[in-house]
């Protein structure tokens, strides 16, 4: 799924494209492919849909043997979000099924070119610094819900690797904070999404402190307006 991706802009989500996006990854983990991918259809037509939601959509098809639909999915994605790419398109095992088809050189040769130019003027080994975090979040999250589901005896170490792996990546970022401030897209590049999705990660306290920075951060475009309204959500809900 999309953990190497990177988000499109896109409206907020409404609470039925939410709610259709969860039971399609929940699909997904059980390994019904086919049911994550109709969920996911359904999702693309809600108001708010956004690149990670056709990416994910595109994943489930290919894994379902929809080559097809796989295929249109990823070229909606890429028409309608010009701003999209991937850092490891090819990497993505979800999409393996899709490189032997034709059409897969244009789709991972346009992301490639996107790359390219994107991170053309970014800080370079900061960027590829909060990239490395935002992979190493990701991984230790699908490997730990992977286990979960399965009921999988690793499951506890696994979630304590989890811990331990969010308590770096937290200080790594707040100290980063602390020495020069905000970074936005024009020094990082949508590496700003690796420190919120670290902080979204971490605890109260972190919320709490970050919540006017990234208000702020949206209103210059370093960051989409759901990723804040997450976590306003999820302060709200765990002052309850």
């Amino acid at each position: 799924m999309a953990a190497s991706v990177l988000p499109g802009m896109a409206l907020a989500p409404s609470g039925k494209l939410l709610s259709l996006a969860h039971q399609a990854d929940s699909c997904y983990m059980a390994g019904d492919y086919a049911a994550a991918s109709a969920l996911y259809g359904e999702a693309l037509m809600c108001e708010g849909a956004g690149s990670n939601n056709f990416y994910n959509a595109a994943c489930c098809a290919a894994k379902a043997g929809q080559t097809d639909e796989a295929f249109k999915r990823l070229g909606t994605m890429l028409e309608r979000f010009p701003e999209w790419y991937s850092r490891r398109l090819d990497a993505d095992a979800d999409l393996q099924a899709l490189h032997s088809d034709p059409r897969w050189e244009t789709i991972a040769g346009e992301s490639q070119a996107r790359y390219t130019r994107a991170v053309a003027a970014y800080e370079h080994p900061l960027y590829d610094q909060l990239m490395a975090i935002w992979d190493e979040d990701q991984s230790i999250r699908h490997r730990y819900v992977a286990a979960y589901y399965a009921n999988a005896p690793e499951k506890d170490s696994l979630c304590r690797e989890m811990l331990r792996t969010d308590t770096l990546h937290m200080h790594f970022v707040d100290s980063l904070y602390t020495a020069r401030g905000w970074l936005g897209k024009k020094e990082i590049g949508d590496a700003t999404s690796a420190v919120w999705v670290v902080v979204q990660h971490y605890g109260m306290d972190m919320w709490k402190k970050y919540l006017p920075v990234f208000r702020e951060a949206a209103e210059k475009g370093d960051l989409l307006p759901h990723q804040v309204e997450m976590l306003e959500k999820r302060i709200e809900e765990y002052s309850k």
